[in-house]
């Protein structure tokens, strides 16, 4: 990465934390906890705080009860 000479700016919001740049801007959410905008050059990467799915295969007692078909 090429040395830059340029500032960082932090905007402080009442919800939200605010870092941006010449051609990035970040915002990060203190109600939803973590990045919330991700703009790079122009092009928005994220535009809402990513949330974790968890899966597991199905087993014979979830095949039995049909427990695949109620949580689907």
């Amino acid at each position: 990465m090429a040395y830059t000479n340029k500032k960082l700016q932090v905007v402080f919001g009442d919800g939200t934390l605010g870092l941006g740049g010449d051609d990035f801007h970040y915002i990060f959410s203190y109600e939803r906890g973590g990045l919330e905008s991700l703009l790079i050059q122009g092009k928005e990467w994220l535009y809402r705080t990513p949330t974790p799915t968890y899966w597991r295969a199905t087993t014979d007692n979830d095949r039995g009860s049909s427990f695949s078909v109620k949580s689907a």
